[in-house]
């Protein structure tokens, strides 16, 4: 019996220490990761890789009778704002509007000659331009023969399902050796209904073709003498009923709109006035060693990012255009670009720092993350037990949600960056470099910045935090008439959160909290994709070993 009460005792008294453990809420962040890698996958088959569908497009491109001998291939992955994430609700939404895709760009330099082929990573052709001089020759076709060849080659060269297309309109460009025919279709009623086909046909060739939505919602019922028939003529009744978009029975929620260039400008004049307030009110002089190492490692990083996602940039060569100047042009932007931003965080660290060392010592700036007596790995600690279990929270939540709608709020952040890791040469350096400049730039202005003026212009913290959250939410680009839609309900959510750490714990916490969802919902996109896996597992491991070796060194401290 005195056996059974003492380790009774033992056990109460170890539970709460594990529960305080860094170590183990190093465990349930991995059990989270875990258990969202296996269950809320947002596609049902695994992506085509960059070669398979570069064959793809190259077996459209022989279809179209180009000679691919003359051209130098340039290829990328890219975000599409408002793009179809999962294929769960609508394959064939995912299929021709995909959030991320792959962009073959075949570069004739020096000619205005050249094709430019997007695949998904369904491996369905969604996007086709081609820049064609107005004097090249070919066919003239009436508008029956172009008609009836569009639907041919829809059907053969792009495998799309051409006679269940509901004809739209028509127009005739009359060039001066050729016909050019634009043909416009809509989708039967069973598909996305706010979406409109463009096909251009110049001579023989398919020249362009692209997925545009409509202003308006129009639908065609599913009638035999309405669904698209090859004999249709342009005068036809083809009467469209309006059908609003919840019909189909699904929830579609909003995308995150990007951030325009008003608010950028915005942005840098609000820092401008944060600096003048410093300099102005506060005694504490500016951190300019702080702000001279935040702002060379933000050139580092930036130089970095550019570098290993030059194809990115190479993507925009005008076919006409020397390749290497162009280039050249371009590496030189990427410097100026960085020395920018680096002059603008050091503003930010500057200002911050002063801010934060006359309100709150030792808890939020950069050099003094927790009391003294901590030390770095005591800080590490502290940050880390705060940071890992909201984080599993919400990694957790916005990963189920993200399988049946689209990513919200941080995964929301992760689609640029997962484009970009999969453009790069070295996907396992690129996804740590684009992580890591979005964590620290967004921290740094909005709560390293932004929440210490705040809090000394209110002298409310939970104001401040308030305040501070919805600045970051519009600043995100959601104006207040999307205030209430969810994706900017999780955005303000996760910015208040943020808030919270950073003046509870410290800006480490808020560091961490944003690293660790933003990094690890882009490494399981990256594992979910197939290929690339290995750039995903390498920063989740690195991550998880981080903190695994941070905490049995805090543990072993805490029992001392």
């Amino acid at each position: 019996m005195k056996k059974r009460r003492e380790i009774r005792k033992r056990a109460r008294r170890m539970f709460p220490a594990a529960l305080r453990s860094l170590t183990a809420r190093t465990l349930l962040f991995a059990l989270t990761l875990l258990a969202a890698g296996l269950f809320a996958k947002p596609w049902k088959w695994e992506w085509l890789r960059m070669d398979e569908a570069a064959g793809i497009a190259e077996d459209f491109l022989l279809k179209q009778g180009a000679n691919l001998g003359n051209y130098t291939l340039l290829q990328v992955a890219e975000y599409r704002e408002g793009g179809e994430w999962s294929a769960w609700e609508n394959e064939r939404s995912f299929a021709l509007n995909p959030a991320v895709g792959y962009q073959f760009h075949y570069f004739h330099e020096g000619e205005l000659d050249g094709w430019m082929v997007a695949v998904s990573p369904a491996g369905q052709i969604y996007r086709v331009r081609r820049d064609i001089p107005d004097d090249e020759p070919d066919q003239r076709l009436n508008r029956d023969d172009a008609f009836n060849l569009i639907l041919q080659k829809l059907a053969t060269d792009l495998a799309l399902p051409a006679y269940q297309l509901v004809y739209e309109s028509d127009t005739l460009i009359s060039q001066p050796q050729r016909s050019d025919w634009i043909f416009r279709f809509t989708w039967p009623e069973d598909a996305n209904l706010n979406q409109r086909l463009e096909v251009t046909l110049s001579g023989t060739i398919l020249s362009n073709v692209s997925l545009q939505t409509t202003a308006t919602t129009r639908s065609i019922f599913a009638d035999s003498t309405r669904l698209l028939d090859p004999t249709l003529r342009v005068g036809d009744d083809t009467t469209h009923a309006k059908s609003p978009s919840f019909f189909s029975g699904k929830i579609h929620l909003p995308a995150q709109p990007l951030r325009s260039e008003r608010s950028r400008l915005l942005i840098f004049v609000l820092i401008m006035f944060g600096v003048f307030q410093g300099l102005m009110h506060h005694r504490t002089p500016l951190a300019l060693k702080a702000a001279g190492i935040a702002g060379g490692v933000f050139f580092a990083l930036i130089v970095l990012q550019k570098a290993l996602t030059f194809p990115q940039a190479a993507i925009l060569i005008p076919y006409d255009a020397d390749m290497h100047s162009f280039l050249a042009r371009i590496a030189l932007g990427a410097v100026v670009e960085a020395l920018q931003v680096a002059i603008v965080i050091g503003l930010i660290v500057a200002t911050g720092e002063a801010i934060s060392r006359d309100l709150l010592p030792n808890v939020t700036t950069l050099t003094r993350v927790a009391p003294s007596q901590r030390g770095w790995i005591g800080s590490w600690v502290q940050a880390g037990r705060y940071a890992l279990p909201l984080a599993s929270v919400v990694l957790l939540g916005e990963s189920l949600l993200a399988r049946h709608a689209i990513p919200l709020g941080f995964s929301a952040q992760s689609l640029p960056i997962i484009a970009s890791t999969l453009t790069s040469p070295f996907p396992s350096f690129a996804l740590p470099t684009l992580s890591s400049i979005q964590v620290l730039w967004e921290e740094g202005l909005y709560r390293l910045w932004l929440l210490p003026l705040l809090l000394f212009w209110l002298r409310g913290p939970l104001t401040a935090m308030l305040l501070s959250a919805l600045i970051t939410t519009y600043f995100a680009g959601y104006n207040p008439v999307q205030w209430l839609s969810i994706s900017a309900a999780l955005h303000f959510c996760w910015a208040l959160l943020s808030g919270w750490l950073a003046f509870r714990v410290g800006i480490l916490s808020a560091i961490l909290f944003h690293a660790l969802v933003l990094g690890g919902y882009a490494g399981l996109a990256l594992i979910w994709t197939g290929y690339g896996m290995t750039a995903g597992v390498i920063l989740l491991s690195l991550l998880l070993i981080l903190f695994f070796i941070i905490g049995i060194r805090g543990d072993r401290m805490t029992k001392e």
